[in-house]
């Protein structure tokens, strides 16, 4: 929690994190950059309070999922293969859930992000998350050597996503691999034409 008087701002930075890695340097783990700039106006009113309970996120159960992948993300590749805008790596159906196992295979910190779903994290190596990756995700932070089980959701479009690993601190050597999602599960033959989605930074 940050306390702000009447009329005083305040910088949020970041700090080095505990990454796990060794190569601190190379991982990016010693930079530096501001986050969030916080301005107090110079009269203030009271709060509302917060609720009891805050928002649930429904979980999705392991039993709904019609199939398990699995990447192992390695310097520049995942599943040791480097991007190729022109190739495919998986087909997933519309209105289906899948569980993704992702693990670190080499000695770097690796971020991993899918594009236009959000997951549930089932377990980080078979134990149960932290409250904090409890919630709905888009991106995980992969310690080397860390498997974690994703769980999630193709509702609601048809369009060919990405999903990537970034080394931290390496933004152009990130590995990258792209799939469709079809409107009938099961039916390969046909996928609606659009570009991959550009990527920002993570």
């Amino acid at each position: 929690m940050v306390a702000l008087t009447p009329g005083e701002r305040v910088v949020l930075r970041s700090a080095s994190p505990a990454t796990g890695a060794g190569l601190v340097q190379r991982d990016g783990g010693d930079d530096r950059f501001d986050v969030l700039e916080l301005r107090a106006a110079r009269t203030l009113t009271d709060s509302p309070e917060l609720p009891d309970h805050l928002a649930a996120l429904p979980p999705l159960p392991a039993h709904t999922a019609v199939r398990t992948r699995t990447f192992e993300l390695a310097e520049h590749h995942i599943n040791g293969r480097k991007m190729d805008p022109r190739r495919i790596d998986a087909r997933v159906g519309k209105d289906t859930t899948e569980i993704w196992e992702v693990r670190s295979g080499d000695g770097t910190l690796h971020t991993f992000h899918v594009h236009d779903v959000q997951f549930q994290v089932l377990s980080i190596d078979d134990r149960k998350p932290p409250p904090e990756l409890s919630g709905g995700k888009d991106t995980v932070l992969l310690p080397p050597g860390t498997r974690m089980r994703l769980i999630m959701r193709f509702a609601d479009y048809c369009c060919v996503p990405q999903w990537r690993s970034q080394m931290r601190g390496r933004e152009p050597a990130a590995a990258r691999a792209a799939f469709p999602a079809l409107s009938v599960p099961g039916q390969w033959g046909s996928v609606h034409p659009m570009r991959n989605v550009a990527l920002g930074d993570v």
